[in-house]
């Protein structure tokens, strides 16, 4: 599904200054890709848990940041002592990433305003 909008149009007055909106096609797919990153970034929050709680002894040396999201992790995802399915952990935990209370805590954003280059002049 990571084809350029262009692909899935149909011109229209035979190429000549086409007009064919290819806005709404790209909203779709935007929101079909945001889906899947968010589901992207849940197991990898997943992951960075786990991590953690595996070093449980050196976890006050990890940034409040790290910790900040390993607290948000285990109010949706137990650690990992033994194998289970994890899919519906994976979907609770990326609603909650994409819920902007999170944004809001500081846990989704670089602490540093270089590290994104969408940020203008914070």
């Amino acid at each position: 599904r990571a084809v350029p909008a262009s692909a899935q149009s149909i011109s229209t007055n035979g190429a000549n200054q086409d007009v064919v909106s290819m806005g709404t096609i790209a909203a779709r797919q935007t929101a079909t890709h945001l889906g899947h990153l968010s589901e992207i970034m849940a197991i990898l929050a997943l992951s960075v848990a786990q991590g953690i709680s595996l070093a449980a002894a050196e976890a006050a040396a990890f940034s409040p940041t790290a910790r900040a999201l390993l607290s948000l992790v285990r109010k949706t995802s137990p650690a990992l002592d033994e194998d289970r399915p994890l899919s519906a952990e994976i979907t609770a935990l990326a609603r909650v990433l994409l819920d902007d209370q999170a944004a809001q805590d500081g846990i989704l954003t670089a602490s540093s305003p270089r590290a994104d280059p969408l940020r203008k002049g914070e």
